[in-house]
């Protein structure tokens, strides 16, 4: 019993501490800009949502192809990536945090996709996070919210009637 919660606090510890991602913090804006925001940076649009509307996750793009941050490849075994980004809502209330974080995963099928941009054929691994990616869409979704005009309402998804 006592070694079973001592593996317990020590994986709890560890999943913990070994967050990666970006993170934007102190956001006073409600949880619908936010989502708005989310929606407008992410690259080929949102491809699924949790359903406490809190984890957005893109559809696959090619991490390569992005404007201004060009990876440096880890030296791909097989030659195609694909990349994901996650942002996550914290906070029950205003000021909100959000965390960023970009998976790039490789194709290890070794076959050539039948589409240029299709990037769901094939078996994909998590090869790594990328920090610089993370930090371009957390800029990106800074500065979006940075241009908004802030919502009136005091209480967040306030419906008066």
């Amino acid at each position: 019993m006592i070694k079973e919660l001592r593996i317990f606090c020590l994986l709890t510890l560890l999943s913990v501490s070994c967050t990666t991602g970006q993170k934007i913090e102190d956001l006073n804006y409600s949880l619908i800009d936010l989502q708005k925001g989310i929606s407008a940076v992410v690259p080929k649009g949102i491809g699924m949502i949790s359903e406490n509307r809190r984890v957005f996750t893109s559809k696959y793009f090619d991490p390569n192809s992005i404007e201004g941050v060009r990876r440096k490849s880890n030296a791909s075994l097989y030659g195609r990536e694909r990349g994901s980004v996650v942002m996550t809502i914290l906070g029950d209330s205003r000021p909100y945090v959000i965390d960023v974080d970009v998976i790039i995963e490789e194709d290890t099928s070794g076959e050539e996709s039948k589409k240029n941009d299709d990037f769901i054929e094939g078996k994909f691994v998590v090869l790594e996070h990328d920090e610089r990616l993370a930090k371009y869409f957390r800029n990106r979704l800074a500065n979006y919210l940075a241009r908004l005009e802030r919502n009136k309402n005091i209480i967040d998804d306030m419906r008066p009637f």
